[in-house]
This record gives C-alpha cells, structure tokens and sequence, in this order.
C-alpha cells in the first residue's frame, strides 16, 4: 500500500484506540510522537491534530488539548470547531 493509505489507516486504528479506550494511552503517545515526527502530509496533520485535541481535552490534558486547538485555527473546515473550543474554556 502507499504511504498515504498506510498513514491513513494508522490514524483510523488510534482514532478506534482511543474511543474504546476512552484514556489515550499509547494510542495517544503514538499520535504525539507521529505529530512531532514532522512526516504527516499537510492533511494527515489535521485530522492527528482534531484526535489528540480531543483526546487530550477527554483526558483532563488542558494544555495540550488548547495548543492541538490552536494549530487548527487556520483550517478551514476545522476554524469554527476549533475556535468553539477554544472560546468556551
């Protein structure tokens, strides 16, 4: 498979791990560990950045959650959500 399917279907397993686990966990770490890798093409990014965004924000994590937010700021499909978010803290 390419390299886009691959990343794709990784980001749907921890999108998985993480609404059955509830927690994060190691899906959560992974996701982190993929964002700071700097490989994500530009869309890969946002959707790893919506996951821990609100994987954090489930996970008491506030500041984490609020920065993933802001990195979706100038998105324009996830602005409004992210800026939701961000106004109702």
């Amino acid at each position: 498979a390419c390299y886009v399917d691959q990343t794709t279907k990784w980001i749907m397993e921890a999108a998985v791990e993480l609404l059955q686990s509830g927690s994060g966990g190691p899906a959560l770490q992974a996701l982190e560990a993929q964002l700071n890798a700097d490989t994500l093409t530009e869309y890969d990014l946002i959707k790893t950045r919506v996951l821990l965004a609100v994987a954090e924000d489930r996970s008491g994590n506030q500041v984490p959650a609020i920065n993933h937010l802001r990195g979706l700021r100038f998105d324009e499909f996830f602005e409004p959500w992210a800026r939701q978010r961000l106004n109702g803290r």
